[in-house]
């Protein structure tokens, strides 16, 4: 590692999304009836989450200046 990037933290992201509306592989319907059903393929009934983590690096060095002795 660098010099330049001991200092420096290091963050990790992720995303991912929610559809409203997925695929059942089940449904309902009165006995005896065929059970029909729609899907959404827009992406318009999705929420995205992002998220992240942030790390300060173990190899940056403290300033001596602010070690008490």
């Amino acid at each position: 590692m660098d010099k330049t990037a001991q200092d420096k933290p290091i963050v990790y992201l992720d995303e991912c999304g929610f559809k409203a509306f997925d695929h059942r592989p089940y449904g309902y319907s009165t006995k005896g009836q065929v059970c029909h059903g729609s899907d959404n393929w827009h992406l318009k009934n999705q929420s995205n989450a992002i998220g992240a983590i942030i790390v300060q690096s173990s190899k940056a060095q403290p300033n001596p200046k602010q070690i008490k002795a």
